[in-house]
Protein backbone atom coordinates (compact mmCIF):
# COMPACT_ATOMS: atom_id res chain seq x y z
CA UNK A 1 0.00 0.00 0.00
CA UNK A 2 0.95 3.52 -0.95
CA UNK A 3 0.90 6.41 1.82
CA UNK A 4 -0.79 8.06 -0.85
CA UNK A 5 -3.63 6.28 0.24
CA UNK A 6 -3.88 6.83 3.14
CA UNK A 7 -5.45 9.91 5.06
CA UNK A 8 -5.00 10.39 9.01
CA UNK A 9 -7.86 11.89 10.52
CA UNK A 10 -7.76 12.74 14.03
CA UNK A 11 -10.24 14.57 16.80
CA UNK A 12 -9.29 17.53 19.03
CA UNK A 13 -10.05 19.39 22.19
CA UNK A 14 -7.51 21.65 24.08
CA UNK A 15 -8.60 21.84 27.55
CA UNK A 16 -5.11 23.49 28.85
CA UNK A 17 -2.09 25.37 27.98
CA UNK A 18 -0.61 21.96 28.31
CA UNK A 19 -2.26 20.18 25.85
CA UNK A 20 -2.59 23.06 23.67
CA UNK A 21 1.20 22.48 23.34
CA UNK A 22 1.52 18.60 23.33
CA UNK A 23 -1.30 18.45 20.70
CA UNK A 24 0.52 20.99 18.65
CA UNK A 25 3.53 18.89 18.38
CA UNK A 26 2.04 16.12 17.76
CA UNK A 27 0.17 17.60 14.72
CA UNK A 28 3.38 18.88 13.44
CA UNK A 29 4.85 15.65 13.93
CA UNK A 30 1.73 13.61 11.93
CA UNK A 31 2.23 16.51 9.29
CA UNK A 32 5.68 15.55 8.54
CA UNK A 33 4.48 12.21 7.34
CA UNK A 34 3.17 13.58 3.97
CA UNK A 35 0.14 12.53 3.82
CA UNK A 36 -3.50 14.33 4.05
CA UNK A 37 -4.01 14.78 7.56
CA UNK A 38 -7.56 15.83 8.80
CA UNK A 39 -8.30 17.55 12.17
CA UNK A 40 -11.59 18.16 13.26
CA UNK A 41 -11.53 20.49 16.59
CA UNK A 42 -14.48 20.80 18.51
CA UNK A 43 -13.01 24.23 20.24
CA UNK A 44 -9.57 25.81 20.52
CA UNK A 45 -8.03 29.06 20.87
CA UNK A 46 -7.35 31.07 17.84
CA UNK A 47 -3.69 30.77 18.04
CA UNK A 48 -3.80 27.03 18.20
CA UNK A 49 -6.17 26.84 15.11
CA UNK A 50 -3.98 29.28 12.61
CA UNK A 51 -1.15 27.11 14.01
CA UNK A 52 -2.63 23.84 12.92
CA UNK A 53 -4.47 25.61 9.68
CA UNK A 54 -0.53 26.49 8.75
CA UNK A 55 1.11 22.74 8.58
CA UNK A 56 1.49 21.27 5.45
CA UNK A 57 -1.24 18.77 4.23
CA UNK A 58 -3.61 19.39 7.30
CA UNK A 59 -7.44 20.32 6.91
CA UNK A 60 -8.77 21.46 9.78
CA UNK A 61 -12.98 21.28 10.38
CA UNK A 62 -14.70 22.04 12.74
CA UNK A 63 -18.06 20.10 13.42
CA UNK A 64 -21.38 21.76 12.94
CA UNK A 65 -22.66 20.54 16.95
CA UNK A 66 -20.48 19.70 19.96
CA UNK A 67 -19.66 16.28 21.07
CA UNK A 68 -17.24 13.28 20.10
CA UNK A 69 -19.89 11.58 17.57
CA UNK A 70 -20.04 14.55 15.69
CA UNK A 71 -16.02 15.07 15.73
CA UNK A 72 -15.76 11.44 14.29
CA UNK A 73 -18.27 11.61 11.73
CA UNK A 74 -17.08 15.27 10.18
CA UNK A 75 -13.29 13.61 10.55
CA UNK A 76 -14.56 10.68 8.09
CA UNK A 77 -16.73 12.78 6.16
CA UNK A 78 -13.67 14.95 5.33
CA UNK A 79 -11.20 11.95 4.64
CA UNK A 80 -13.70 10.26 2.51
CA UNK A 81 -14.02 13.69 0.30
CA UNK A 82 -10.06 13.66 0.42
CA UNK A 83 -9.71 10.10 -0.40
CA UNK A 84 -12.54 9.97 -3.22
CA UNK A 85 -10.56 13.45 -4.88
CA UNK A 86 -7.20 11.26 -5.08
CA UNK A 87 -8.84 8.30 -7.05
CA UNK A 88 -10.56 10.71 -9.06
CA UNK A 89 -7.56 12.13 -10.17
CA UNK A 90 -5.60 8.58 -10.56
CA UNK A 91 -8.41 7.38 -13.16
CA UNK A 92 -9.03 10.97 -14.72
CA UNK A 93 -4.81 10.17 -15.28
CA UNK A 94 -5.12 7.17 -16.66
CA UNK A 95 -4.05 5.03 -13.40
CA UNK A 96 -5.07 2.08 -12.39
CA UNK A 97 -4.76 2.69 -8.38
CA UNK A 98 -2.35 -0.15 -8.12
Amino acid sequence: MDKSDIAIATMTLVRSPAEEDLLSRTLQRLAELDMPLIVTDAGASATFVERIRSLPGVTLTRPPRRGLVEQVQDSIRCESVILSARLLVEVMNGEDGS
